[in-house]
């Protein structure tokens, strides 16, 4: 594949790894559809993320040379795919915690899209680099954002119908 093709697929992959419709609506689907309380998720489950992605980054930084930087592209993907499943299909309190353990996995794995990216221009063109990979990551979450709430806003799509929709989407990336 030629240069020119893999650097716009990588721009495909960063609009496609923000591309989470239901992110607005994490809160409530925690609350109304997995029957947690309001404590658990506020206590328990969403300060997960922020440990696991710090925990996370610690790997990336030491592991990148190493497995390269494509393996931690695809490594991010899966990570994104197995923490949607598990939010989509767990109940319990330990289910939610290991999804957000596995988010915080993929968050801390983006910064592998970048470097890939970066490895493509020489040192004078990294403004032009850094402003196309924006604008993919950017109208993602665009994008997801007004369809999200065009969705359930609507009652079009309640947030289990998102979570299928935004699990379509990570399959896409892969």
């Amino acid at each position: 594949m030629s240069g020119f093709k893999r650097i716009y697929l990588l721009y495909v992959f960063g609009f496609l790894i923000n591309l989470r419709p239901v992110d607005p609506f994490l809160y409530e689907f925690f609350v109304t559809h997995k029957n947690l309380t309001e404590k658990e998720v506020r206590r328990d489950i969403l300060p997960v993320l922020s440990y696991s992605s710090a925990i996370h980054s610690l790997f990336v930084f030491l592991l990148a040379d190493l497995i390269g930087y494509k393996t931690l592209i695809i490594i991010s993907a899966l990570f994104e795919l197995v923490s949607i499943s598990v939010k989509k299909w767990g109940t319990t309190v330990i289910a939610m915690e290991f999804s957000e353990v596995f988010r915080g996995g993929s968050v801390a794995t983006e910064v592998a899209y970048f470097i890939f990216i970066y490895g493509h221009y020489d040192g004078t063109t990294y403004q032009r680099a850094t402003a196309y990979a924006r604008i993919a990551a950017l109208m993602g979450k665009t994008l997801s954002a007004i369809l999200g709430q065009l969705f359930h806003n609507s009652d079009g799509m309640s947030c289990d119908e998102l979570y299928v929709l935004n699990l379509a989407g990570k399959f896409s990336k892969l």
